[in-house]
C-alpha cells in the first residue's frame, strides 16, 4: 500500500517514477495499491509512505480442533416419530417455443394480450357533462 503525499504541483510523472521504483522492488506477486494527497503546504517536497505486510510468514501452529460429542437426531430422543419419507424421483419438461419472445409476453393468455390496443367503447360526453363535473360529487349527490 502506497500513499504519496506532495504540494499542488505534484505530476503524474513523479508519481509513476516513485510507484514503479516501489513495485521494482517488491516481490513480482505482490498487490500494489497506490493512492496521492494534495497537501498545498508540502509545497515542492513529497511524502511517501509504504506498508507492507506478509513477508516472512510463519509457519501456523495447528491447533487441534476440538470434538464435540456427536448430537443425537430428533427420531432417536425420546417423545419423537422419525417422520422421514423417501422423496419421489421428478423431471423437469422445457417446453419449446419462441425464444425470440420474452419470457413474460411468452406466459400471458391470449385473452390478456396487451400489445393489442383495446379502447372503451366511445361514450355521449358532452360539455354539460363536463361542467356538471365543477360542482364537487357529494353536492351532485344532494341534488339529486
Amino acid at each position: 500500500l502506497i500513499n504519496i503525499t506532495g504540494g499542488e504541483n505534484l505530476t503524474i510523472s513523479e508519481i509513476n517514477e516513485a510507484t514503479s521504483l516501489i513495485q521494482k522492488e517488491a516481490h513480482e506477486d505482490a498487490n500494489v495499491i497506490w493512492g496521492m494527497v494534495i497537501d498545498p503546504s508540502m509545497r515542492e517536497d513529497i511524502r511517501i509512505t509504504v506498508i507492507a505486510t506478509g513477508f516472512g510468514k510463519a509457519e501456523a501452529k495447528k491447533v487441534d480442533k476440538p470434538t464435540i460429542p456427536a448430537m443425537k437426531r430428533f427420531a432417536q430422543l425420546p417423545g419423537f416419530k422419525d417422520r422421514s419419507k423417501e422423496i419421489p424421483p421428478f423431471s423437469i419438461s422445457v417446453k419449446e417455443g419462441n425464444r425470440e419472445t420474452p419470457a413474460f409476453m411468452r406466459r400471458v393468455k391470449a385473452s390478456e394480450r396487451f400489445d393489442e390496443l383495446k379502447l372503451d367503447p366511445p361514450s355521449d360526453f358532452t360539455i354539460e357533462d363536463q361542467d356538471r363535473f365543477d360542482i364537487p360529487t357529494f353536492l351532485r349527490k344532494q341534488a339529486d
